[in-house]
């Protein structure tokens, strides 16, 4: 989650009460410890806005001005959202692996039950609390920022699903129809109009050429060789025969075509929102000058980091949370390294993808890349290594608030590199 921070030790905090839920998505079981840590309260409550203002209104009543800690296994949903931006509830989410460790010092055993759940919980956050750091939701153009971008990174991810699975069923009963799509599946407006209109191909077989011809021409499906085209789709020998499977896949096609057409209407939405939202954000002219950041992963870049400049102590924290830098594990004389596995997998992405993209824009990018590539490391090896350096970069573009400046980290890296520079006049 894009505005949730990594743990960090903390002051000492006097908290009224120290609560740990094991959620559901009908009830919650909770426990209710105080400042000694004796137990205060145990209890089911039902999911539900009423229910939950009316317990939190009362703990925070009953601790008197102090603030109450809460623990959960969770970083987003249905109950944290609920929680969230409430006076004098510190929020204290915890990762499901790291609790599992805790709950087996005392019983090892996979048995679980979800009120010694809650009351385990209780009791770990009582117990270390000053080595937890508190979440808080970033600004609030930040996580409009971030919100977008990761809502239309799933679009296009079903907008993807839905292509493959398009292109799979016309290869089966309605090839002809691939001839059309030069391009991606998603930008081929004609091919999505003629399965949306004839999803049966003797349907197309009887329709009139100057109607598909229309269909043709409205979705730029060329302009010189369109009558061609159109004769050629209306004469095209049947590939499946068989009238069941034919009528089955026309009505999926049928489905998929819609689905795609509503997946690009729904992606083109989402690059209009990000769009005014990046401009309106007070970092953008901090990232905006680096080579390869489009309008999908600008506005990822800037979630990333957010607007607390306290959020990170150093590059080496976004690392790891983002799971760009390995984990060395080390005993005795052994000592393995591997990559690491538990992050924020969409800021894992976002930096992946941003290497990706400016080993293609950014000179001194590309050549890092071609250096790392010539030292023997595999492709996404390298992107790993480009993404930590970008990481090390742009940390301190949003430390120090200064627009990145591509002349000055090039020389800043073939200082630290020398041997990169024979790779430059390539790049």
């Amino acid at each position: 989650m894009t505005d949730s921070k990594p743990p960090r030790t903390e002051e000492a905090r006097d908290f009224a009460f120290y609560v740990g839920i094991d959620w559901a998505s009908a009830k919650h079981d909770l426990c209710v410890v105080d400042a000694g840590g004796r137990l205060v309260q145990q209890q089911s409550l039902e999911h539900g806005t009423g229910t939950i203002d009316d317990w939190v209104g009362e703990l925070v009543r009953r601790a008197d001005g102090r603030p109450v800690a809460i623990i959960l296994e969770q970083t987003r949903g249905a109950l944290i959202y609920a929680l969230m931006n409430r006076e004098n509830v510190c929020l204290f989410p915890i990762n499901p692996q790291q609790f599992a460790a805790y709950r087996k010092s005392f019983n090892n055993v996979d048995a679980k039950d979800d009120k010694v759940e809650a009351r385990l919980l209780a009791r770990f956050l009582f117990e270390r609390h000053r080595d937890l750091r508190r979440w808080e939701p970033a600004d609030e153009p930040t996580r409009l920022l971030g919100q977008l971008a990761e809502a239309r990174r799933a679009a296009v991810d079903d907008r993807t699903r839905f292509c493959v699975q398009l292109r799979d069923l016309l290869t089966k009963y309605y090839p002809q129809l691939l001839t059309l799509a030069a391009t991606q599946l998603h930008e081929c407006g004609a091919l999505l109009a003629i399965v949306c209109k004839w999803s049966d191909p003797k349907e197309l077989s009887r329709a009139r050429r100057c109607d598909i011809v229309r269909v043709l021409r409205e979705h730029g499906a060329g302009k010189s060789n369109v009558e061609t085209l159109a004769e050629q789709l209306r004469t095209a020998p049947l590939h499946c025969r068989d009238k069941v499977i034919a009528r089955v896949c026309a009505m999926r096609a049928h489905a998929l075509a819609k689905h795609v057409q509503l997946a690009n209407r729904t992606v083109a939405e989402y690059d209009e929102a990000l769009k005014e939202a990046v401009a309106k954000h007070p970092d953008h002219d901090l990232f905006a000058g680096v080579k390869g950041l489009g309008k999908a992963l600008l506005p990822r870049v800037i979630a990333a980091f957010g607007s607390d400049r306290d959020r990170f102590g150093d590059a080496q924290e976004v690392a790891n949370f983002s799971g760009t830098s390995p984990v060395c594990r080390q005993s005795g004389k052994m000592r393995v390294v591997v990559r690491r596995r538990a992050c924020n997998q969409h800021l894992k992405q976002t930096f992946h993808e941003l290497a990706n993209a400016t080993s293609k824009w950014t000179r001194w990018a590309k050549a890092y890349y071609r250096y790392q590539r010539d030292r023997g490391l595999k492709h996404h090896a390298a992107l790993r290594k480009l993404a930590r350096c970008w990481i090390r970069i742009l940390y301190r573009v949003w430390k120090d608030r200064v627009a990145y400046d591509d002349a000055r980290y090039e020389r800043a890296l073939l200082l630290k590199t020398p041997g990169l520079a024979k790779y430059l006049p390539a790049a």
